[in-house]
C-alpha cells in the first residue's frame, strides 16, 4: 500500500496521524437500505480519512518539513485516482452515540 510504504514509514513522518480508506461495497443484498430511505448510490466509490487527536496536531504537521513532504506525496498519488475538484475535505469532531464510550 502506498501510504504504508511512503507516507508512515518508521520515520513517522505524519506523527499522530491515522490513515483510513473506506472502500463501497456493491452488494445487491444491501441495496433495500438505500431505497427503504430514497436513497440513491453516492457517485463515489469510497473515502478517505485523516484522523488526529485535535487541530493543535493537524498544525504542527504542517510546521514538520519532512511531514509537507509526505504531504505532498499523498496528494501526487491521490491525483492519479481522486476527482480532486469534486471532492470534498471537511473537519470533523467524533460524538459516539451507540456503542463502547471507549472507541471514541
Amino acid at each position: 500500500m502506498f501510504v504504508r510504504q511512503c507516507l508512515l514509514s518508521p520515520s513517522d513522518r505524519l506523527a499522530g496521524c491515522r490513515y483510513l480508506q473506506s472502500h463501497a461495497l456493491a452488494d445487491e443484498k444491501l441495496a433495500r437500505a438505500l431505497s427503504g430511505r430514497g436513497c440513491a448510490l453516492p457517485p463515489y466509490d469510497g473515502i478517505a480519512e485523516l484522523w488526529y487527536d485535535n487541530a493543535d496536531a493537524v498544525l504542527a504537521v504542517g510546521a514538520n518539513e519532512e511531514a509537507r513532504a509526505a504531504r505532498r506525496l499523498l496528494l501526487a498519488d491521490e491525483e492519479r485516482f481522486v476527482d480532486l475538484p469534486n471532492s470534498s475535505i471537511f473537519w470533523v469532531h467524533e460524538h459516539g452515540i451507540i456503542g463502547p464510550s471507549d472507541n471514541w
